[in-house]
């Protein structure tokens, strides 16, 4: 796993449940998390989870299932993840998502009020 980084937890897999595109997985401490699927490894009752990130509540950068990795981001690559996930990879990527209706998170550009940022966005797309 990652010695450098000690920004994790261990606990148990209690419950799976399979959801079709992944899987549910119900932690010994009753919380709970999805696993996309594909994974390169599909979660089992009773196998040890440990989840890098800061802890409940915070975003999960990786996660090993009985030491064998479903994925790993460090601190920085989560944060760059974030940043493409939330504004897009590039303009091409956020005017694909405009043109596709999806959500388009930007910066202010104006300063005037939200009416005035929408007709900015509207003119720059």
């Amino acid at each position: 796993m990652y010695p450098n980084d000690e920004q994790f937890e261990e606990t148990t897999v209690a419950k799976v449940r399979d959801e079709g595109k992944g899987w549910s997985i119900e932690r010994a401490d009753g919380w709970s998390f999805y696993v996309p699927a594909p994974s390169p490894v599909v979660p089992t009752e009773g196998m040890t989870a440990r989840f890098y990130g800061k802890g409940i509540g915070f975003t999960v950068r990786g996660l090993f299932l009985d030491g064998q990795k479903v994925f790993y981001r460090t601190e920085a690559e989560d944060k760059e993840k974030h940043e493409i996930d939330t504004y897009g990879a590039d303009a091409a990527d956020w005017l694909k998502r405009w043109d596709d209706g999806g959500t388009c998170w930007s910066i202010e550009m104006g300063g005037f009020g939200p009416g005035y940022e929408q007709c900015i966005h509207i003119t720059a797309a």
